[in-house]
């Protein structure tokens, strides 16, 4: 949600500043975009490991029930 408002947010600032012909403030709506896209790759690096994560535990917890000899 952060991200979507963030961005939106971004957008405003830059159809105001283009509007108002703010363009000495534009630089702060293009710092926001980017601040925007920094935080969906973190996101999807959050996403990405987290299911790498899960595939492991996963993946142990299978080889761990097969030694102790007890099935799910």
């Amino acid at each position: 949600m952060i991200i979507i408002a963030v961005s939106i947010e971004a957008l405003l600032m830059i159809y105001k500043f283009a509007l108002n012909g703010g363009g000495e403030h534009i630089i702060e709506a293009v710092w926001i975009i980017i601040a925007a896209a920094l935080l969906l790759v973190s996101l999807g690096v959050y996403v990405y490991l987290g299911s790498k994560a899960e595939e492991m535990l996963l993946k142990n917890n299978g080889n761990t029930r097969k030694r102790t000899g007890k099935g799910a």
